[in-house]
């Protein structure tokens, strides 16, 4: 019986020995477990961070300011005194030049007589491709037409005060006396100079 006695308590000693080896291994690999998630967030939480400051969101705030445009980009209306002479080697159609910070800003087109259609065309070859036309209206003894140019307005804003590029065209006939008339089917006169008005009644009288 003693023997017997100290077998079973030996034998409970080992078996209670096993578990607790059992549990303590279960109890590691739990723990492994739960600290891979963990330490996968952490590292996942840091790259985003870092991605995040090396990518940074752009805004509107720090844009360039848009430049003036080059008034060589001007071959007419606009243009500085060197460009204009390069490209009007025969001038003779063009009179009364007027200057302002070194760009022409009014001058004459002097025409045979062609109607004021043709006339009107030929107001608006002398402005960018991208002048458009807002009015015409016949006032007294002339034929206004308001054109406008966003180049224009880039390049002469600072020496008109005007960014919306407006031009007046004011178109009649010149009478062998000297005087003017309007007659629409023989006009021969272009005036160009700088104005900005949005519809006839603000121009001025021819």
């Amino acid at each position: 019986m003693g023997f017997q006695s100290h077998f079973r308590q030996a034998w409970v000693a080992g078996a209670a020995a096993i578990g607790v080896g059992l549990i303590s291994l279960v109890t590691a690999c739990g723990s492994s477990s739960v600290a891979r998630p963990a330490d996968g967030a952490a590292a996942g939480s840091t790259a985003g961070s870092t991605a995040g400051s090396t990518a940074p969101t752009s805004t509107g705030a720090h844009s360039a300011p848009v430049a003036a445009a080059p008034a060589d980009r001007l071959t007419g209306f606009g243009a500085t005194m060197a460009t204009w002479n390069a490209h009007h080697k025969a001038a003779r159609a063009y009179s009364n030049l007027t200057l302002q910070n070194g760009q022409v800003v009014e001058y004459t087109v002097d025409t045979k007589a062609i109607p004021v259609a043709a006339a009107v065309k030929r107001a608006e070859q002398e402005l960018p491709a991208d002048s458009r036309q807002l009015w015409a209206a016949q006032k007294g003894h002339c034929y206004q037409v308001e054109l406008a140019s966003h180049t224009i307005g880039q390049t002469l804003a600072p020496a008109t005060g005007d960014p919306s590029g407006g031009v007046l065209a004011m178109i009649n006939t010149l009478l062998p006396n000297g005087s003017s008339a309007y007659r629409p089917a023989g006009v021969n006169e272009i005036i160009l100079s700088p104005g900005a008005y949005t519809a006839a009644d603000d121009a001025p009288d021819c």
